[in-house]
Order: C-alpha cells, then structure tokens, then sequence
C-alpha cells in the first residue's frame, strides 16, 4: 500500500514539474532525465512510468528550443 501511494505521489509530482518547468532546455532536459533514471533504478516508478515521463520531457524539451528559436 505505501509502496503504491509512493509511486503515485512521485508520478504525480515528476508530471507536474514537467508541466510546470520554466527552467533554460539542455541542462533541466538532462537534469529531469537523470532525476527519472534514478528513480526507476531505485523502484520508484516503473519501467511503464519511466519511458511516458521521458517521452514527455524530451517534447517538453524539444517544444521549448522550438520556441526559442
């Protein structure tokens, strides 16, 4: 049960931040993929969970260098 609960708080929360991120491209991109490695090293977040989180960083990402260009 805590395990579950876990998952979905660090799911919501990465989404969210994801969502939310103003920060500069490269270095958030890079810094929000390790964040996701570690916590589907460490069984925070499956595999499922962390290939759909990376997917949306790196459009996140992509759509803000396409902005500021």
């Amino acid at each position: 049960m805590y395990k579950a609960t876990f998952r979905f708080l660090c799911t919501a929360l990465l989404t969210g931040g994801l969502i939310v991120m103003n920060a500069p491209g490269h270095a958030a991109d890079s810094t929000m993929l390790e964040l996701l490695k570690i916590l589907r090293d460490k069984g925070s977040i499956s595999g499922q969970e962390y290939e759909l989180l990376r997917q949306t960083a790196l459009a996140e990402g992509q759509n803000k260098t396409a902005q500021t260009a």
